[in-house]
């Protein structure tokens, strides 16, 4: 009886001991809490900031992608005059070039493509003068200067590799009257000059390329100013999304151990849950015994009276 009441005193300091733990486990698993909550916040904000970002780089490259395509379809207006230009250029030989320079005095559709040739390489001309020719005032065409330019042995190959985006308004203005002259063609030209006659296609090539550069030139800029534009919103994003990681981390984290501290403070509550059953069940047995221990003691007495009587002096 009396080791019971020793068990119920101790599970009645153990669980004393174990509210004071759980108490504990609640105040940090509302602590947690509070701070789970407050990166939630935080975490929902640095998402709406991405959320923005990623959609300003949508936009920033859909303008793009629209600019340089707009680009791209101008340039390849100017690109079969291009190509018609190359290729009339390929087919004019050097044999071709000293034939011509053999010619003392070639047809005139012949020196005024050279002045065109001439006018674009930003080289001499002689001073303007005026002719008719069929009812029509063209420009007089000078020789002298184109002769020296054929005797550069890579008077070819620099046409080849010359350097269309350097034409100015200026020099294709210079070459309007030539161009605009009714004989100034392909086909008057090979009549004339046989295969020189690219030379015709590449000086018009030259003046087309220029045009089409001049209206694409403003939204090369576009382009590169989006392009820029692009890289920063870039840059943003990925600030962003890094951040946004952190916080993320750091919330995951918390809820980590918020169910890790659930999880402690659960196990609490089932070991006092338990001791305070095991209280009771120790309690209730010795209140029902309570009785037993009153009458179990007189007995005891009457027992040891008895025997007084039966082992004393008259015995």
């Amino acid at each position: 009886m009396s080791d019971a009441k020793i068990d119920v005193s101790r599970m009645k300091g153990e669980l004393a001991t174990k509210n004071v733990e759980l108490a504990a486990a609640a105040r940090e698993a509302e602590k947690l809490l509070k701070d789970i909550s407050e990166n939630t916040t935080i975490a929902e904000v640095e998402k709406g900031k991405v959320a923005v970002i990623v959609d300003q780089v949508s936009v920033t490259a859909a303008e793009i992608a629209a600019v340089k395509d707009d680009a791209e379809k101008d340039l390849a207006a100017a690109k079969p005059a291009l190509d018609a230009a190359l290729s009339a250029l390929n087919s004019i030989t050097s044999k071709d070039i000293i034939a011509l320079k053999a010619l003392k005095n070639p047809p005139d559709i012949v020196k005024r493509i050279f002045d065109c040739v001439l006018l674009l390489r930003c080289l001499p001309v002689q001073r303007v003068k005026w002719q008719d020719i069929k009812g029509s005032q063209v420009l007089v065409g000078n020789y002298e200067e184109a002769v020296k330019m054929m005797g550069d042995t890579n008077f070819l190959s620099s046409l080849t590799r010359f350097p269309k985006e350097a034409i100015t308004d200026e020099t294709v203005e210079l070459l309007a009257p030539y161009l605009k002259a009714q004989d100034f063609s392909f086909e008057s030209a090979m009549k004339a000059s046989g295969n020189v006659a690219g030379l015709c296609n590449w000086a018009e090539a030259m003046c087309t390329y220029h045009k089409v550069a001049k209206e694409v030139e403003p939204k090369i800029e576009a382009l590169h100013v989006a392009e820029e534009q692009l890289k920063i919103a870039v840059k943003e994003k990925d600030a962003a999304s890094g951040q946004l990681l952190v916080v993320q981390n750091r919330l995951d984290a918390m809820q980590t151990d918020f169910e890790a501290a659930m999880r402690q403070r659960q196990a609490l509550e089932d070991d006092a849950t338990t001791t305070k059953k095991k209280m009771e069940g120790a309690n209730a047995l010795l209140s029902a015994l309570a009785g037993e221990e009153g009458r179990w003691t007189e007995q005891s007495k009457a027992f040891d009276d008895q025997v007084q009587r039966l082992t004393g002096p008259h015995a």
